[in-house]
Protein backbone atom coordinates (compact mmCIF):
# COMPACT_ATOMS: atom_id res chain seq x y z
CA UNK A 1 0.00 0.00 0.00
CA UNK A 2 1.30 3.44 -0.95
CA UNK A 3 2.05 5.94 1.79
CA UNK A 4 0.03 9.14 2.12
CA UNK A 5 3.13 11.19 1.31
CA UNK A 6 3.71 9.30 -1.96
CA UNK A 7 0.06 9.21 -3.02
CA UNK A 8 -1.73 11.43 -5.51
CA UNK A 9 -5.27 12.78 -5.53
CA UNK A 10 -8.16 11.35 -7.54
CA UNK A 11 -11.28 13.51 -7.85
CA UNK A 12 -14.86 13.05 -8.99
CA UNK A 13 -17.94 15.27 -8.79
CA UNK A 14 -21.59 14.30 -9.12
CA UNK A 15 -24.85 15.95 -8.11
CA UNK A 16 -23.05 18.93 -6.64
CA UNK A 17 -20.97 16.69 -4.36
CA UNK A 18 -17.18 16.32 -4.49
CA UNK A 19 -15.34 13.10 -3.77
CA UNK A 20 -11.60 12.67 -3.32
CA UNK A 21 -9.34 9.72 -2.52
CA UNK A 22 -5.58 9.35 -2.09
CA UNK A 23 -4.24 6.70 -4.47
CA UNK A 24 -1.11 5.02 -5.74
CA UNK A 25 -0.14 6.78 -8.99
CA UNK A 26 0.98 3.68 -10.90
CA UNK A 27 -2.01 1.60 -9.88
CA UNK A 28 -4.46 4.40 -10.64
CA UNK A 29 -2.95 4.81 -14.10
CA UNK A 30 -3.12 1.06 -14.67
CA UNK A 31 -6.76 0.95 -13.57
CA UNK A 32 -7.56 3.90 -15.83
CA UNK A 33 -5.92 2.03 -18.71
CA UNK A 34 -8.19 -0.98 -18.19
CA UNK A 35 -5.75 -3.22 -16.35
CA UNK A 36 -6.67 -5.36 -13.37
CA UNK A 37 -5.61 -3.84 -10.05
CA UNK A 38 -5.80 -5.17 -6.50
CA UNK A 39 -8.15 -2.66 -4.89
CA UNK A 40 -6.63 -3.11 -1.44
CA UNK A 41 -3.38 -1.70 -2.85
CA UNK A 42 -4.97 1.20 -4.74
CA UNK A 43 -5.67 3.63 -1.90
CA UNK A 44 -3.28 5.10 0.67
CA UNK A 45 -6.10 5.17 3.22
CA UNK A 46 -9.56 3.68 2.91
CA UNK A 47 -11.31 7.00 3.31
CA UNK A 48 -13.34 9.12 0.91
CA UNK A 49 -13.09 12.87 1.37
CA UNK A 50 -14.97 15.92 0.19
CA UNK A 51 -11.70 17.81 0.75
CA UNK A 52 -8.66 15.60 1.31
CA UNK A 53 -6.40 18.49 2.34
CA UNK A 54 -8.72 19.35 5.20
CA UNK A 55 -9.42 15.66 5.90
CA UNK A 56 -13.16 16.33 5.55
CA UNK A 57 -14.88 12.99 5.02
CA UNK A 58 -17.94 12.32 2.88
CA UNK A 59 -21.01 11.00 4.67
CA UNK A 60 -22.10 7.42 4.08
CA UNK A 61 -25.45 8.76 2.90
CA UNK A 62 -23.76 10.69 0.08
CA UNK A 63 -21.65 7.67 -0.87
CA UNK A 64 -24.72 5.45 -1.03
CA UNK A 65 -26.65 8.02 -3.05
CA UNK A 66 -23.95 8.53 -5.70
CA UNK A 67 -22.14 5.17 -5.80
CA UNK A 68 -24.80 2.77 -4.44
CA UNK A 69 -22.25 1.51 -1.92
CA UNK A 70 -20.41 2.73 1.15
CA UNK A 71 -17.42 0.43 0.56
CA UNK A 72 -14.45 2.82 0.25
CA UNK A 73 -12.50 0.46 -2.02
CA UNK A 74 -15.34 0.24 -4.53
CA UNK A 75 -15.93 3.98 -4.29
CA UNK A 76 -12.22 4.64 -4.80
CA UNK A 77 -12.24 2.50 -7.93
CA UNK A 78 -15.22 4.41 -9.35
CA UNK A 79 -13.61 7.76 -8.57
CA UNK A 80 -10.46 6.78 -10.46
CA UNK A 81 -12.41 5.39 -13.43
CA UNK A 82 -14.96 8.18 -13.73
CA UNK A 83 -12.97 11.13 -12.45
CA UNK A 84 -9.50 12.54 -12.92
CA UNK A 85 -6.21 11.82 -11.22
CA UNK A 86 -3.86 14.65 -10.34
CA UNK A 87 -0.43 13.75 -11.71
CA UNK A 88 2.68 15.71 -10.86
CA UNK A 89 4.37 17.56 -13.72
CA UNK A 90 7.13 14.94 -13.95
CA UNK A 91 4.65 12.06 -13.83
CA UNK A 92 2.52 13.59 -16.58
CA UNK A 93 5.56 14.28 -18.77
CA UNK A 94 6.88 10.73 -18.37
CA UNK A 95 3.48 9.16 -19.01
CA UNK A 96 2.87 11.39 -22.03
CA UNK A 97 6.23 10.43 -23.53
CA UNK A 98 5.48 6.72 -23.09
CA UNK A 99 2.01 7.15 -24.60
CA UNK A 100 3.39 8.98 -27.65
CA UNK A 101 5.92 6.22 -28.25
CA UNK A 102 3.24 3.56 -27.90
CA UNK A 103 0.94 5.35 -30.36
CA UNK A 104 3.73 5.93 -32.89
CA UNK A 105 4.74 2.26 -32.68
CA UNK A 106 1.18 1.09 -33.30
CA UNK A 107 0.73 3.46 -36.23
CA UNK A 108 4.08 2.42 -37.73
CA UNK A 109 2.94 -1.20 -37.60
CA UNK A 110 -0.37 -0.57 -39.37
CA UNK A 111 0.34 2.37 -41.70
CA UNK A 112 2.53 3.09 -44.71
CA UNK A 113 3.50 5.85 -47.12
CA UNK A 114 1.12 5.53 -50.13
CA UNK A 115 3.64 7.39 -52.31
CA UNK A 116 6.41 4.85 -51.79
CA UNK A 117 4.57 1.82 -50.42
CA UNK A 118 7.02 1.69 -47.50
CA UNK A 119 6.17 1.95 -43.79
CA UNK A 120 6.95 5.08 -41.78
CA UNK A 121 9.40 4.58 -38.90
CA UNK A 122 8.05 5.49 -35.43
CA UNK A 123 10.38 8.49 -35.04
CA UNK A 124 9.00 10.05 -38.24
CA UNK A 125 5.46 9.56 -36.94
CA UNK A 126 6.41 11.13 -33.60
CA UNK A 127 7.87 14.14 -35.42
CA UNK A 128 4.59 14.54 -37.34
CA UNK A 129 2.67 14.29 -34.06
CA UNK A 130 4.74 17.14 -32.64
CA UNK A 131 4.32 19.19 -35.81
CA UNK A 132 0.55 18.69 -35.87
CA UNK A 133 0.27 19.54 -32.15
CA UNK A 134 -2.33 16.79 -31.79
CA UNK A 135 -3.48 16.37 -28.19
CA UNK A 136 -2.42 13.11 -26.55
CA UNK A 137 -4.22 12.03 -23.40
CA UNK A 138 -1.62 10.33 -21.17
CA UNK A 139 -4.34 8.40 -19.32
CA UNK A 140 -6.34 7.17 -22.29
CA UNK A 141 -5.55 3.91 -24.09
CA UNK A 142 -3.17 4.35 -27.02
CA UNK A 143 -5.42 2.21 -29.22
CA UNK A 144 -8.34 4.60 -28.66
CA UNK A 145 -6.31 7.60 -29.85
CA UNK A 146 -4.86 6.21 -33.08
CA UNK A 147 -7.62 7.36 -35.45
CA UNK A 148 -7.48 10.93 -34.16
CA UNK A 149 -3.68 11.00 -34.42
CA UNK A 150 -3.64 9.58 -37.96
CA UNK A 151 -6.14 12.22 -39.08
CA UNK A 152 -4.01 14.96 -37.54
CA UNK A 153 -0.63 13.86 -38.90
CA UNK A 154 -2.02 13.12 -42.38
CA UNK A 155 -1.81 16.88 -43.02
CA UNK A 156 1.95 16.72 -42.53
CA UNK A 157 2.79 13.18 -43.64
CA UNK A 158 1.50 11.04 -46.53
CA UNK A 159 0.00 8.13 -44.65
CA UNK A 160 -2.50 5.37 -45.23
CA UNK A 161 -3.86 2.76 -42.85
CA UNK A 162 -4.98 -0.35 -44.67
CA UNK A 163 -5.47 -4.05 -43.98
CA UNK A 164 -4.60 -6.67 -46.58
CA UNK A 165 -6.37 -10.03 -46.86
CA UNK A 166 -4.29 -12.71 -48.50
CA UNK A 167 -4.54 -16.39 -49.27
CA UNK A 168 -1.31 -18.27 -48.68
CA UNK A 169 -0.48 -21.87 -49.59
CA UNK A 170 2.60 -23.46 -48.03
CA UNK A 171 3.96 -26.84 -49.22
CA UNK A 172 3.87 -29.67 -46.69
CA UNK A 173 7.65 -29.75 -46.29
CA UNK A 174 7.69 -26.17 -44.96
CA UNK A 175 4.52 -26.03 -42.87
CA UNK A 176 6.37 -26.68 -39.61
CA UNK A 177 8.43 -23.49 -39.84
CA UNK A 178 5.84 -21.41 -41.66
CA UNK A 179 2.86 -22.07 -39.40
CA UNK A 180 4.23 -20.11 -36.45
CA UNK A 181 4.96 -17.11 -38.68
CA UNK A 182 1.48 -17.18 -40.18
CA UNK A 183 -0.11 -17.48 -36.75
CA UNK A 184 1.87 -14.51 -35.45
CA UNK A 185 0.65 -12.35 -38.32
CA UNK A 186 -2.96 -13.41 -37.74
CA UNK A 187 -4.70 -16.39 -39.33
CA UNK A 188 -8.37 -15.85 -40.19
CA UNK A 189 -8.95 -19.38 -41.48
CA UNK A 190 -6.87 -22.43 -42.29
CA UNK A 191 -7.27 -25.61 -44.32
CA UNK A 192 -4.98 -28.63 -44.53
CA UNK A 193 -5.00 -29.97 -48.09
CA UNK A 194 -4.84 -33.62 -49.13
CA UNK A 195 -1.16 -33.37 -50.09
CA UNK A 196 -0.24 -32.00 -46.64
CA UNK A 197 -0.01 -28.41 -47.81
CA UNK A 198 -1.46 -25.65 -45.67
CA UNK A 199 -3.81 -23.01 -47.08
CA UNK A 200 -4.60 -20.05 -44.87
CA UNK A 201 -6.33 -16.70 -45.13
CA UNK A 202 -4.60 -13.95 -43.19
CA UNK A 203 -5.26 -10.27 -42.61
CA UNK A 204 -2.26 -8.04 -42.00
CA UNK A 205 -1.56 -4.30 -41.82
CA UNK A 206 -0.29 -3.04 -45.16
CA UNK A 207 2.70 -1.56 -43.39
CA UNK A 208 4.09 -5.01 -42.52
CA UNK A 209 3.58 -6.59 -45.96
CA UNK A 210 7.28 -6.49 -46.83
CA UNK A 211 8.39 -8.00 -43.52
CA UNK A 212 5.70 -10.69 -43.89
CA UNK A 213 7.08 -11.74 -47.27
CA UNK A 214 10.64 -11.67 -45.95
CA UNK A 215 9.84 -13.92 -42.99
CA UNK A 216 7.82 -16.37 -45.05
CA UNK A 217 10.50 -16.47 -47.73
CA UNK A 218 13.07 -17.36 -45.10
CA UNK A 219 10.94 -20.14 -43.66
CA UNK A 220 9.96 -21.70 -47.00
CA UNK A 221 12.96 -20.85 -49.19
CA UNK A 222 10.54 -18.90 -51.33
CA UNK A 223 8.34 -21.90 -52.15
CA UNK A 224 4.90 -20.62 -51.22
CA UNK A 225 1.96 -19.20 -53.13
CA UNK A 226 0.28 -15.97 -52.15
CA UNK A 227 -2.53 -13.92 -53.65
CA UNK A 228 -4.34 -10.85 -52.40
CA UNK A 229 -8.07 -11.15 -51.83
CA UNK A 230 -10.79 -8.57 -52.10
CA UNK A 231 -11.51 -6.76 -48.84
Amino acid sequence: MVSIEASILARYSSGGKHFEVLVDSDKAQALKAGESVELSELMAVQEVYSDARKAERVTEADLQKVFNTTNPLQVGKEIVLKGEIQLTTDQRRELLDKKKKRISTLIARDAFNPQTGHPHPPNRIEAAMDESKVHIDPLRKAEDQIQKVVEAISKFLPISVEKLRMEVVVPAVHTGKAYGILRNFGIESEQWLDDGSLKVTIKIPAGVEESFYNELNGATQGSFECKKLQK
